[in-house]
């Protein structure tokens, strides 16, 4: 699975970022993959598959696409209420909280 665009992993335990275990955002193991539709282009598809995708500064969300979408490159178009739904449901998934996502993040920008 790629993420649109690309981010990366931040401590979990508060510790040293050296040496802390790092949160892997676009990991999407624990994401769910019911449902039949894109959720950017509404097409109707059976070989949907979850992507996650970097919502500015909210965060990193995941989305059920079909192929030509997933392989666009191009994220999603969401409003920002939605979109703070999706970055909080993806932090559920990864069984983080916001907070430690925005930390990942933060480190992340700094790693460039």
């Amino acid at each position: 699975m790629q993420r649109l665009p690309v981010l990366g992993a931040a401590p979990v335990d508060g510790g040293d970022p050296m040496t802390a275990r790092r949160i892997d955002l676009d990991d999407t193991s624990g994401c769910p993959v019911g449902g039949s539709r894109c959720e950017s282009c509404g097409a109707e598809r059976d070989d949907l598959r979850v992507e996650t995708a970097t919502l500015g500064r909210l965060g990193v969300a995941c989305f059920l696409l079909c192929p030509r979408c997933g392989d666009s490159g191009v994220v999603p178009n969401v409003a920002v209420g939605t979109a703070m739904r999706f970055v909080g449901q993806h932090c559920e998934h990864l069984g983080i909280d916001l907070d430690q996502m925005a930390e990942e993040l933060d480190l992340q920008a700094g790693d460039r």
